[in-house]
């Protein structure tokens, strides 16, 4: 289940150019937590929505603020060269890959 809410909408029509429909359980986006990042809530969110691990959860991100809150979290890093971040600055965080495009990941 996507959660669809008018600010997902960037994001979703985003991920359909590089993902199969449905690839995602869900989106969490800025009005579902009141704690902006680097803060772990919207990671702690989405875990407790889907019943899911640290273990199991797989952050994907393309800024160092992104490489935080999935610090913070306790979870997987992945970037995504698709921001303003280079290579070298997500680097000297914890990550499992770093990505030219969202492509990649499948």
């Amino acid at each position: 289940m996507i959660q669809r809410k008018q600010c997902h909408f960037r994001i979703l029509s985003f991920l359909e150019e590089y993902l199969p429909k449905d690839f995602l359980d869900i989106i969490v986006g800025g009005e579902d937590v009141k704690a902006a990042k680097p803060s772990p809530k919207g990671v702690l969110f989405a875990l407790e929505h889907l019943g899911s691990s640290p273990k199991e959860t797989l952050y994907i991100g393309d800024s160092t603020v992104d490489a935080e809150t999935a610090r913070n979290a306790g979870v997987d890093f992945a970037a995504v060269l698709n921001g303003m971040t280079t290579a070298e600055e997500l680097q000297a965080y914890p990550h499992r890959m770093i990505m030219k495009n969202l492509g990649e990941l499948v």
